[in-house]
């Protein structure tokens, strides 16, 4: 089983609107697209028309086998929740820095270890893209390295994965930005070309910034046969400009590319090539959405943060912690544990909770709908990502002059990552999947049984009124606020889900690899 973390308790705190759009952008699930209901949208209102689940009969929609929750299985990796030294390091530092002087913490430039998740690394990069340089993938010119920290999903996916395990010393960099450019040399690049076809009239013309191309094994069939030698001898940083005459498209008639650009740098580098892959819909650069690129990447070193020594004195000082034994710094790790501890207990108990959730849905049988139920849920997420559609659009058009989606329902598709194009019917099926969570909810909770009193949705309504107050440093929200807020069925639904994941709990078995 996977989890695509389909019911988060994080929903208490959101409006029927905002959570739709949410869940619209959310990964593809396994959905009943044997039932089928009507794309036209009507309208339901407030929270508890979205929530009529209590109200109804659930053998009129859906059937469930009950055998099933005797065998639900759950595996998870043991060491996601494991708390080590440098996590419990990690959370004092971020205690300390606040109230640390600039030189207090010192850097230490380390090149002889694999990088590891949380390093942070100094790096230059160059990217191609179809075997090509494309602009802005590239930082080979800059002054100073790119600071990245390893797990910060601040790159593109698998740029910062593919990292991990690799050593500084086994990368290298020796680049001149003066002297004469050697026949062996990397040179960066910066160049326009125009790409004339043989009748003399087609032209394409395209701007490169930092191109990295090695002379010694150089891609003649796309750059032409003496590119190398209009280089090799001329000076790093002189204006060039030459033409190659030859049959790029291989359709038997010669072409010219006529460059024009200077060599920033030139030398030997050793590099590692990691490849990543830009978003589904990638807003920076919307062509480049969904495409994958290799990065020849030259890691400078990791630097490692030196702290000061904890000491009593700065515990009771500047953080304000009283400590009961001698040994205040010992008591206060053990504190720092047993808070990562208790976060990452209730992470690992919301995950084995979506999985069991996850596992409900696949196994809910559904005869037919709510009325108007689904529709309300897809014209809620058609009307938000059609808001989206228009300003990408808009944007694309005025910027680039066309777009790189073909219509609406295509546009969906790539901003969910989908492997086919109609994210129209995506839309309906994460339609008919979120309903099915709060019918399975309540078919599984009626056949055990279970009822939701008036009293217990009050409480439950006080929990979530206690939770806000904190939320929003408040002390006027009241039950009954979140009550005319939610509305009754809402919380009735949510009752029924605690007691439901509560008996399932108890039947489920939880292994760790």
């Amino acid at each position: 089983m996977t989890s695509n973390k389909i019911y988060r308790t994080a929903l208490l705190f959101l409006l029927i609107g905002a959570m739709l759009l949410l869940c619209a952008c959310g990964k593809e699930n396994k959905t009943d697209t044997t039932t089928t209901t009507s794309q036209k949208p009507t309208t339901t209102n407030g929270m508890d028309g979205a929530y009529p689940y209590p109200n109804l009969n659930m053998a009129d929609y859906c059937t469930f086998d009950m055998n099933l929750l005797q065998n639900i299985s759950i595996t998870l990796d043991k060491s996601y929740y494991e708390v080590t030294e440098q996590d419990v390091d990690a959370y004092i530092h971020a205690l300390q820095k606040p109230h640390l002087k600039t030189g207090d913490i010192t850097i230490t430039r380390v090149t002889d270890r694999p990088i590891k998740r949380g390093d942070i690394v100094h790096l230059y990069y160059t990217g191609t893209m179809d075997g090509k340089p494309f602009s802005g993938g590239c930082n080979m010119t800059d002054s100073k390295p790119y600071k990245l920290v390893i797990g910060s999903d601040s790159f593109i996916s698998g740029f910062e994965e593919n990292l991990i395990g690799v050593i500084p010393d086994q990368t290298s960099l020796d680049l001149r930005s003066e002297g004469t450019i050697l026949a062996d040399d990397v040179v960066y690049f910066t160049y326009t070309v125009t790409y004339i076809q043989e009748n003399g009239t087609d032209k394409t013309i395209e701007t490169i910034s930092q191109a990295c191309i090695p002379l010694s094994s150089l891609d003649t069939s796309y750059y032409g046969e003496s590119f190398a030698s209009c280089l090799v001898g001329t000076t790093i940083g002189e204006n060039l400009s030459f033409t190659e005459i030859q049959d790029f498209d291989g359709d038997g008639e010669p072409e010219s590319k006529v460059y024009e650009g200077k060599v920033l740098l030139a030398g030997k580098q050793t590099t590692v090539a990691v490849e990543a892959t830009f978003p589904g819909y990638y807003e920076i650069m919307p062509f480049f959405s969904g495409k994958t690129a290799i990065f020849n990447v030259a890691v400078m070193y990791i630097a490692e943060e030196n702290y000061p020594p904890l000491t009593k004195e700065f515990l009771v000082d500047k953080l304000k912690f009283t400590p009961k034994t001698d040994d205040a710094v010992a008591e206060f790790r053990a504190m720092i544990r047993e808070t990562i501890e208790e976060q990452y207990e209730a992470a690992k108990e919301e995950h084995i909770r979506e999985e069991i959730m996850e596992y409900l849905v696949e196994n809910l049988v559904v005869t037919r709908y709510p009325d108007g139920v689904v529709e309300n849920y897809y014209s809620e997420m058609v009307k938000g990502l059609k808001e989206y559609y228009q300003t990408e659009k808009e944007y694309c058009e005025r910027q680039y002059g066309k777009t790189p989606f073909t219509s609406f329902s295509h546009f969906v598709a790539m901003v969910n990552e989908l492997d086919h194009e109609d994210g129209e019917r995506y839309l309906l099926e994460r339609s008919q999947a979120l309903v099915k969570e709060s019918l399975v909810i309540f078919c599984v909770g009626n056949n055990l049984g279970y009822h939701v009193t008036d009293g217990e949705v009050q409480s439950h309504a006080a929990v979530i009124a206690q939770q806000l107050n904190e939320y929003y440093g408040s002390t006027d929200i009241t039950a009954d606020d979140v009550l005319k807020e939610y509305g009754k069925n809402y919380i009735t639904s949510r009752v029924m889900f605690e007691k439901v994941m509560y008996y399932c709990n108890r039947y489920t078995t939880v292994t760790y690899e």
